[in-house]
């Protein structure tokens, strides 16, 4: 039997003990972090971790190289075997390093010189590759069953796939703000939720004194001031860290009410240092365990500098935060109720999306089926969330907004606990599928007038609201459960598909480009290598795939209004006059001292340049 591919997936790091030949102990990287500065550390760090997120993990490896480490030290890189797929850097090695320097390196400024400090760095970086998973590299190399090593490694792939991958923000962010600001408010959505639906503008704003438009304009812009200093690191040297005072000194908006977001997502030295604490006390994973830091992904250096410790977790924060503002401010009850009307609009959503992708006039032979009542005796039941129906054939989609639980799962040594979520996530979900399509198939329903004898192949698929982990362990696991339990076994039916919802919007974008999503996800689950790893990393690699277009023009949307809140301007260069303009309230400002005026244009220049629309993805 073969080796399970997360066999492989702990030993992607390339280590201290393999460039040094000396393994390190905890004791030996604490104590490095110990004689280091921990300003320097954080906003090093917080820079590697941007450029991670901004520019993939792999890509960015060898540009993150030739800036930070030693030249001994890649010569002795260079010798090791397999580097083209192994990584130096990670999201997870990054925050464990934060995590450590936190609790142990004194909280100043590190004043050796640049070449003494980088090689602590580069050290700190290659022991954390050694010790973040130490005790699995043990265990595992005793395990010599194939079934005891899979299920071994099932809790580390979750995790650890959970902390290194990341939603890019040109999606999270125009996705949250249409499913916030336009679907949650829709009739038909208000209508099916009922009695746990409610009012999320008003109760947003009540919260925070932020409209849903203000508070996506101000995530966007907080995370494309980062953004620039990663992709353009010359032009914008300044915004790897943030100044409030400076970020909010020209926006229309309270300024009090900008700090009060900021607040909310910054740690400082003591309240990080307490949290980190408390969780340790927990018993949970250190070096996974990174709730802190998703909580709350800015980190205050000093007073007038921030740093994001994740660009990926800010992204996420600022993207779902309307979810986790209204939550936390919710007695158990309620949020019971919320995250049900949540799954409402989830689900109006990604069928607004299948439906975005399949226009009737486009095709006659393909039709998009919402949700429809039907009886079976005197039982009133539903048909599948959406259904895409093709002359002979039909995709049933079942949506989940239910999510992998943090504490119990993600943060814990326990493959019940995973198969636990998967029972609830996908396993529930296929109940339904298999239900629906045998009443289908008995005759109970019609599907646009088509009966079974016509829609003889059926592809069922289960829309998760965010990725679950998808590997050869987690696809092992979910076929067992449906042959043990006879679901999705009839006639002309295929193996289930589990996509997440991002994963439905890169099919409508390849729709547009002329591919049928019926014959993507057939690939999919015929390809014997890449069948039990996520459709996103199938389509990657067989598809070129563009961006959704409907997702661009609503960023595109928030962008402007960002721009207009923050700083009176707009996306894209700026005119010659509103450069002039500004140039000349800067010489106001300055009691119309004469001697600055090419100081004042490219200061000027510089505040209203924020990048031209091909500088947004």
């Amino acid at each position: 039997m073969p080796e399970p591919l997360e066999a492989q997936y702990y030993r992607e790091y390339v280590t201290y003990s393999e460039v040094f030949r000396k393994k390190p102990t905890p004791t030996d990287f604490e104590e490095k972090l110990r004689g280091t500065g921990l300003h320097s550390i954080m906003a090093g760090l917080s820079f590697i971790n941007s450029v991670l997120y901004m520019k993939g993990t792999l890509r960015a490896q060898l540009e993150l190289v030739n800036d930070t480490f030693t030249p001994d030290i890649k010569a002795r890189i260079a010798q090791l075997p397999r580097l083209e797929v192994r990584a130096l850097y990670s999201a997870a090695q990054i925050l464990f390093v934060m995590k450590t320097a936190v609790l142990q390196s004194p909280d100043r400024n590190d004043d050796r010189s640049d070449a003494m400090f980088g090689g602590t760095m580069n050290d700190v970086l290659l022991m954390a590759n050694d010790l973040i998973d130490a005790d699995l590299v043990d265990a595992v190399e005793r395990v010599k069953d194939p079934d005891e090593l899979a299920k071994m490694l099932l809790p580390h792939s979750v995790r650890s796939t959970m902390i290194n991958a990341a939603d890019a923000h040109n999606t999270t962010m125009p996705r949250a703000s249409i499913m916030f600001s336009q679907v949650g408010k829709r009739a038909d959505v208000l209508e099916r939720a009922g009695a746990v639906a409610f009012d999320i503008e008003t109760r947003f704003k009540a919260l925070t004194g932020l409209s849903l438009e203000d508070y996506f304009a101000l995530g966007w812009m907080l995370i494309y001031w980062f953004a620039l200093g990663v992709r353009q690191p010359e032009k914008y040297p300044d915004n790897r860290s943030l100044n409030p005072a400076t970020f909010f000194s020209q926006t229309r908006l309270d300024p009090a009410t900008g700090a009060s977001l900021l607040a909310r997502l910054t740690h400082d030295h003591v309240s990080l240092g307490e949290a980190i604490r408390k969780r340790l006390s927990a018993g949970r994973l250190f070096s996974y365990d990174v709730v802190p830091f998703m909580e709350r992904p800015l980190y205050q250096i000093r007073g007038d500098v921030l740093v994001p410790t994740s660009l990926a977790f800010l992204a996420s924060r600022l993207s779902t935060g309307v979810y986790w503002i209204l939550f936390d401010a919710m007695d158990s009850k309620e949020r019971d109720g919320w995250s049900a009307y949540y799954g409402h609009i989830l689900e109006a959503y990604v069928r607004d999306t299948i439906i975005r992708s399949f226009p009737a006039a486009r095709r006659s032979d393909r039709r998009v089926l919402p949700e429809a009542v039907y009886r079976v005796g005197k039982r009133e039941m539903r048909t599948s969330d959406v259904v895409l129906l093709y002359p002979d054939a039909a995709i049933f989609f079942e949506v989940t907004a239910t999510r992998v639980r943090m504490e119990a799962t993600r943060l814990m040594d326990d493959p019940g606990a995973i198969e636990d979520d998967l029972e609830k996530i996908v396993l529930k979900k296929t109940k339904q599928l298999s239900d629906r399509i045998d009443h289908f198939q008995k005759g109970h329903y019609s599907l646009g007038g088509s009966n079974a004898t016509q829609v003889n192949k059926i592809l069922p698929v289960v829309v998760t609201g965010e990725p679950i982990p998808l590997w050869t362990t987690t696809a092992k696991a979910v076929r067992h459960e449906l042959s043990k339990r006879g679901l999705l076994q009839q006639a002309g039916v295929g193996p289930l598909r589990i996509i997440s919802v991002d994963e439905v919007e890169m099919l409508e974008a390849l729709v547009a480009q002329g591919v049928d999503p019926l014959d993507v996800l057939r690939n999919h689950a015929g390809d014997s290598d890449l069948r039990d790893v996520s459709l996103r990393n199938y389509m990657q690699r067989h598809y070129k795939v563009p961006p959704n277009a409907t997702l661009q023009a609503e960023y595109v949307r928030v962008g402007n209004n960002g721009a207009q809140l923050l700083f009176g301007t707009h996306l894209g260069p700026p005119t010659q006059e509103e450069i002039a303009t500004r140039a000349y309230d800067l010489f106001e400002a300055r009691d119309r001292q004469h001697g600055h005026d090419v100081d004042d244009w490219l200061r000027a220049e510089r505040e209203l340049f924020l990048g031209s629309s091909r500088d947004f993805d």
